[in-house]
């Protein structure tokens, strides 16, 4: 029931994003009768209904991982893990999304990684998402204004005018993480085909290089054509190359 509950929460912000939507269905209701659909066994009709919402252009850590249990319940390894990984850019710190990634994970033919190693200049990356971040960036800000503007008109409360410079400053710090977070951000996805050759620049006539399976996890960096440009990430050392975009999923 919790989790029930956190996914409504979570959902409920999604609401803003459809008010010129449908008369008689609101984005609420498909992800319930999503829900309700995949209770019953019919993950394929979920997956329509959950890739029906993400196209319409809504996202939700929640509404990724239930896409992702739905294409596990499928077999369909690459696509369920794209979708975990997905869930976890919105929720970096949820067990579950965690838990199930590590458990899809563990069927891939292909040894690597599923995160950069910890930068020890960028540690506080780890601590939330970007939209986290910019939240307290305002309330930092909020804060500041409240306490300089009462240091101004109470005299004998002028120290709060020191105090809110403090906090202001923090903010200016948040928000220029923020920012350095949101330039950074990785976009991680995964190899959907059994199998696809990976290419050391767009074009099937340039240099293979080495073959990647299904649910091999990826970093993709950029699109020229119906090729991708991909990053794979290994124990020791980062790599790479070029794969036809058809042949993986990136949720953008």
């Amino acid at each position: 029931m919790v989790k029930k509950l956190f996914q409504y929460i979570g959902f409920f912000f999604l609401l803003c994003l459809s008010l010129g939507g449908h008369a008689t269905t609101t984005p609420e209701s498909r992800f319930e009768e999503a829900r309700q659909v995949y209770d019953k066994g019919d993950f394929a009709q979920a997956i329509s209904l959950y890739q029906g919402l993400i196209q319409e252009g809504i996202h939700s850590g929640y509404l990724y991982y239930n896409l992702g249990n739905s294409y596990y319940r499928t077999q369909a390894w690459g696509e369920a893990k794209a979708a975990y990984l997905a869930a976890r850019s919105e929720l970096p710190r949820n067990g579950d999304i965690q838990a199930n990634l590590t458990l899809v994970h563990q069927k891939s033919a292909d040894h690597l990684q599923l995160s950069r190693p910890p930068s020890p200049f960028f540690f506080w990356r780890s601590w939330g998402t970007a939209s986290e971040f910019s939240l307290l960036t305002a309330l930092l800000a909020g804060l500041a204004l409240l306490l300089c503007s009462l240091g101004l008109c109470i005299p004998r409360l002028h120290t709060l005018r020191t105090l809110g410079r403090f906090v202001l400053v923090g903010a200016a710090l948040v928000g220029a993480a923020t920012g350095k977070l949101m330039q950074s951000k990785e976009i991680w996805g995964t190899v959907t085909s059994q199998e696809t050759a990976v290419h050391s620049a767009p074009g099937a006539h340039n240099l293979s290089l080495f073959t990647l399976h299904e649910g091999a996890p990826l970093i993709w960096l950029q699109t020229e054509g119906d090729w991708s440009q991909i990053l794979l990430v290994e124990e020791k050392d980062v790599r790479r190359g070029w794969v036809t975009t058809n042949a993986i999923r990136v949720y953008r």
